[in-house]
């Protein structure tokens, strides 16, 4: 079973806000007059991630998944250090992927005979497993709070659209938005004034690969517009991170 296409939309409407304002964000301080040279700075990063994923989507992929899970890392714990971002996002991403087969199938169409091969007991069982490990990592220091256990825990026995979406709506989401509007000094009425326009700005290149995509190929398209998006964002938040 592959992802849903209207189930990978929805997932997108509650993802792309929380990059809507990279740009924004890119600018800081400097002027105004500089948003165009950052916007094709980061356009062409994406295209060219893009491009690279057209010719070879799995290394793509596996890169995608790396940098995302780096990305949770750092959102969660910005100023510990590399072994604990590394182990965070490697807990999250892992937990988002393992259970759900369809994400390999639709990422990496060469292997679903094997993945569909593979009891889903067997992956629940997996993720189950590191599940648990959240809450041994205490030991190490790293204090995981009972929420994101809570929230991953349920996301294991539903699908990886709305587990994915569950993790973005109540966690991800909130943490990247809460930094974007201190970093631009904005109330929040403002702050969603900005974002309404640029999400949709965003959104409408991701419904386009759906939508002209050769027949039954939509969804894969279109999970190469989120991972040419991805690679660019991720950069940014760590810069951004970096300096906060």
């Amino acid at each position: 079973m592959e992802l849903e296409s209207w189930k990978l939309m929805v997932v997108l409407l509650a993802g792309i806000p929380h990059g809507a304002a990279d740009v924004q964000l890119a600018l800081g301080a400097g002027k105004a007059r500089n948003a165009a040279i950052i916007f094709m700075i980061y356009l062409s990063l994406a295209i060219l991630t893009f491009y690279l994923w057209a010719i070879y989507p799995l290394p793509l992929t596996l890169l995608f998944f790396g940098i995302s899970a780096w990305h949770f890392g750092e959102s969660d714990a910005p100023k510990s250090g590399v072994g604990v971002k590394g182990l965070l996002g490697l807990w999250h991403i892992s937990l988002l992927t393992i259970p759900h087969p369809e994400v390999w199938q639709t990422a990496w169409p060469d292997a679903a005979i094997f993945f569909s091969g593979v009891p889903n007991v067997i992956w629940t069982s997996l993720a189950l497993f590191i599940w648990l490990l959240g809450i041994g990592v205490w030991r190490l220091g790293i204090k995981l709070p009972w929420a994101i256990l809570v929230l991953h825990g349920v996301g294991l026995y539903l699908s990886f659209e709305f587990h994915f979406l569950l993790y973005f709506l109540c966690w991800h989401t909130p943490q990247a938005l809460h930094f974007a509007r201190k970093a631009l000094k904005k109330d929040w009425t403002s702050f969603f004034r900005l974002l309404t326009p640029l999400s949709i700005l965003a959104w409408l290149p991701l419904a386009g690969l759906y939508h002209y995509a050769p027949s039954g190929s939509g969804v894969w398209w279109m999970f190469g517009g989120v991972v040419a998006l991805t690679f660019p964002h991720t950069f940014l938040f760590h810069r951004l991170f970096s300096r906060s």
